[in-house]
């Protein structure tokens, strides 16, 4: 495209400096953020871009003043410049998440790399201005991030929120919305995994985002959010052929392949397509003029239009999007998609068994690669956000909000089902348990706001995390929720939850910013502890931040060496931690069953059922497999560690260890979680 090829300023201190050549409908977007006396550059662009990028920034500023180039992944439209900045004269440090650099490295930059994942996900400038990192894996690459301003509210986001293009533009169209949604579908794995970072998303005060692919988008931001949440993307469905449908199927789903064909083709050749096959599209209005009946021969007929006008990679583009429309409207394929697919099988076949054998094994691992990226994020019992992606949460959320100031805040809240699950499974078995934690799930996530963010953590706890909301309004919130579970007749036994409520502004004040998320999550479940010991089925909203005097966690002690486990039992006592001791496995084992456990610390040779037995037997129930355990001895050889590490000891300690040892682990478990 033949326009004037100079920056444009977006505001507060950011501008785009990219090259207005759009390739595959895809347009690549560099920014710069110039601040005091430095400046950011951010995703440089590829080397075909390389020379519009630079004039660009030296219009503005020296090279030399760029400090830091963040790579929001490691594509080669984004990244592969690097090393012609750096043969220029740029000396600056690479910000990228370390999956992102163990693959950006080869494109052969000499700059020392800034791991976000090793510094507190942020990067402080020399004026101060802070800027926070957001992971966002596998959108659509594991080490994809983004990048959020609060003091500008402004995001950078990736290949999030990109969208196709016909023609360079700076801002967002009244078709954006169409080429948006027809870019996710292409390049996100699923809504699985897009689903949770747009949550996150809309607890962030965005005015303006900034993506990599795509025009910026500075209007509507809580709207586009919110259709990325619900878009169903990276699906590959071919719906089975139906007979006998009605006609008017067909009017709506083809109302709306016509618009999305506006939007990346342009209204004079889509209403050229509809005319062809005798159809009259206003797409401004994007709906069918025509009185005449539309029904599957028009469907079809489209469907060839955009073949024969676009070629296979026109018809590749809308794929997506058709298989969805079929899926939503349970109609027919357009045929021109069984007959390209026939062909290409016909060419596979003729490449022989080698082909045919490189297609099961991407099967396999497209399938493979799926379930591994649900793993990482998703509980596979209630569907909820799992802690693995809680604690990365946490971490990152509270320090973004932590400079946010007014009455409302930020608030977790931790909840915990009171009930012992470890009696209910021993009573009615693994699948009750399963079944009270998915209802307590459904309930969580029935009552709670959409821009809130539901977690189950392990066992039977779970946390809810509210964004600027008022103390007040939450403690109503989940009264409502804590109620609504109480009176519930879905579970085989009444069952109770207590909560604990902590907010950051509480806390913002008092811990550095890196402990922000740990703190928050601590004293959360410190409250719950509180709530639980008041009888349960209450909310906890206050305590003594930092304080002790609330216990820190139920501990058992199994030894049959009275002296030695009142030691322990004393040691831990004095630490603030609840700590009970049972004389043998037996004991321990019924102990575990009537009430809730944290930690269990064991001697290996104890009566009855000895330390490895007592776990192998905590293992055989969901309820008590993920409790913590610390097993002590003074046999300790090559066959009991092997032994030990299979059963999933946490910690083996050889008899005579250093109390303080035996604390420190305490301590450290203590803090990574809550009841199990």
């Amino acid at each position: 495209m033949a326009s004037a090829k100079n920056p444009e300023s977006l505001g507060s201190g950011y501008y785009w400096v990219g090259s207005r050549t759009v390739a595959d409908r895809l347009q690549c977007n560099p920014y710069l953020l110039i601040e005091g006396s430095e400046a950011i550059l951010f995703d440089p662009g590829s080397s075909l871009d390389f020379e519009d990028v630079k004039r660009n920034i030296q219009s503005l500023c020296p090279l030399e003043r760029i400090r830091y180039i963040v790579l929001h992944h490691h594509d080669p439209g984004l990244a592969s410049s690097v090393p012609l900045f750096e043969a220029q004269g740029v000396q600056a440090k690479i910000v990228c998440h370390w999956r992102t650099w163990s693959l950006a490295r080869f494109y052969g930059p000499t700059s020392q790399p800034y791991l976000v994942d090793e510094m507190g996900y942020s990067l402080t400038l020399e004026t101060g201005r802070r800027l926070q990192f957001v992971a966002t894996p596998y959108l659509p690459y594991p080490g994809s991030m983004a990048t959020f301003d609060k003091q500008s509210k402004v995001l950078l986001s990736g290949l999030l929120f990109g969208a196709f293009q016909s023609e360079w533009a700076l801002l967002m169209s009244k078709d954006h919305m169409e080429m948006l949604k027809s870019f996710h579908e292409h390049f996100m794995p699923s809504n699985e995994i897009l689903r949770p970072i747009m949550e996150l998303f809309a607890t962030l005060p965005i005015s303006l985002i900034l993506p990599h692919q795509g025009p910026v988008i500075d209007k509507d931001v809580s709207h586009v959010i919110q259709a990325l949440t619900t878009l169903d993307c990276g699906r590959a469905v071919v719906p089975p052929r139906k007979s006998g449908l009605e006609n008017a199927h067909y009017r709506i789903p083809a109302e709306l392949l016509l618009a999305r064909c506006a939007a990346l083709f342009g209204h004079e050749d889509t209403v050229s397509f509809a005319r062809r096959v005798g159809l009259g599209f206003d797409p401004f209005a994007g709906r069918i003029v025509s009185e005449a009946e539309v029904g599957l021969e028009h469907w079809d007929k489209v469907a060839e239009q955009i073949y024969l006008a676009k070629g296979p990679g026109g018809l590749a583009l809308i794929e997506p999007f058709i298989a969805n429309l079929c899926h939503d409207f349970s109609i027919n394929r357009p045929s021109i998609f069984d007959s390209i697919l026939q062909k290409s099988l016909e060419r596979y076949d003729d490449l022989g068994e080698e082909v045919a054998r490189l297609k099961e094994l991407s099967s396999q691992l497209i399938q493979s690669s799926t379930l591994a990226q649900q793993n990482l994020m998703i509980d596979a019992v209630t569907g909820l956000n799992n802690e693995g992606f809680f604690r990365s949460f946490i971490e990152e959320q509270a320090v973004i909000v932590a400079g946010i100031d007014g009455e409302a805040s930020d608030i977790l809240a931790v909840m915990g089902i009171d009930e012992g699950m470890a009696r209910i499974e021993y009573q009615y078995g693994p699948k009750e348990v399963e079944a009270i934690l998915k209802g307590v799930a459904r309930k969580i996530l029935d009552l709670k706001l959409p821009n809130q963010v539901a977690f189950r953590l392990h066992g039977a706890t779970f946390a809810l995390w509210m964004p600027h909301m008022l103390m007040k309004d939450c403690i109503e919130l989940c009264e409502t929720i804590r109620r609504s579970i109480e009176v519930s007749r879905t579970f085989i036994e009444p069952v109770t939850i207590s909560i604990g409520l902590v907010a950051v502004s509480e806390v913002k004040d008092s811990v550095d910013s890196l402990e922000l998320g740990f703190t928050l999550s601590d004293i959360g479940i410190r409250r719950l502890r509180i709530a639980r010991k008041r009888g349960g089925n209450t909310i906890c909203s206050s305590s003594e931040i930092g304080g002790s005097i609330e216990t820190k966690g139920r501990i058992l002690v199994v030894d049959d060496d009275p002296i030695n486990a009142e030691v322990i039992k004393t040691f831990l006592e004095n630490a603030d931690f609840q700590a009970t001791v049972a004389s043998d496995g037996d004991e321990a084992m019924k102990k575990i069953s009537e009430e809730g456990y944290d930690i269990i610390v064991s001697e290996l040779m104890v009566p009855k059922i000895d330390g490895f037995m007592l776990k192998e037997s905590l293992l055989g129930r969901s309820g008590t497999k993920d409790i913590p355990f610390i097993l002590m001895s003074h046999l300790k050889d090559e066959s009991t560690i092997v032994r030990a590490f299979g059963l999933g000891v946490d910690y083996y300690l050889k008899k005579p260890f250093l109390l303080a040892e035996l604390m420190g682990i305490v301590k450290k478990i203590a803090g990574s979680g809550g009841p199990r």
